[in-house]
């Protein structure tokens, strides 16, 4: 029985000395292993036809170097097979770096600019949104003190500017409170400071 082998060998060195795709290793180690069974079938064939004492002179020499031949050729194969498993084992390691890698540097990427826009935008935002609460607080805290002691006759009490920028009646709509952006606004200062950490609300 003639197992050929050596383009096999050609594709096993070739794993070896360049990045081949774990998807190819694998195929390659179930080509492998099919290589193995009929060599190990061929061994057996060769073995028994090198012990057959019926069999002298250079015809048991032939058959003694086929025995020789094939036994070698399996133990390569076997070998061939362990260390791809762990040359597999190897590249799927590789290529789950290579993914995390590449996850990594999209999500640095997205990062840096979003702290681009951050640092762009927020200040200057952060700003003018808490000088516009600051008044929108000053004028209600006016409009508390005329809705509670110099309200005009005829006339209905004044609603807060956030109500009528936001269409509400109250702060309450059925059973459910609604949140108010005065109070519950929270804008931290872009450059943290111990003395003031926030530009919304003031420190009290």
């Amino acid at each position: 029985m003639t197992i050929h082998t050596r383009d096999l060998e050609v594709r096993i060195a070739a794993a070896f000395a360049q990045q081949t795709p774990s998807a190819d290793v694998t195929v390659l180690i179930t080509d492998v292993d099919d290589a193995v069974c009929k060599l190990e079938q061929a061994a057996a064939s060769t073995r028994a036809a090198a012990l057959d004492p019926t069999m002298v002179g250079g015809a048991a020499l032939v058959a003694q170097g086929e025995m020789n031949d094939v036994a070698f050729r399996l133990d390569r194969m076997r070998e061939a097979k362990r260390k791809l498993t762990l040359r597999l084992s190897a590249v799927k390691e590789s290529e789950r770096q290579a993914r995390r890698r590449a996850n990594y540097e999209a999500a640095e990427k997205e990062r840096d600019k979003l702290a681009c826009e951050l640092a762009e935008i927020y200040p200057s935002l952060a700003s003018q949104m808490a000088e516009l609460i600051a008044r929108v607080k000053a004028n209600d805290d006016v409009i508390e003190r005329i809705n509670s002691r110099f309200l005009p006759e005829g006339v209905s009490a004044l609603l807060s500017a956030e109500l009528v920028a936001r269409g509400l009646r109250g702060f309450q709509e059925n059973v459910h409170t609604v949140p108010s952006i005065k109070s519950e606004l929270r804008l931290p200062s872009f450059t943290f400071s111990a003395h003031q950490p926030y530009e919304w609300p003031p420190r009290q």
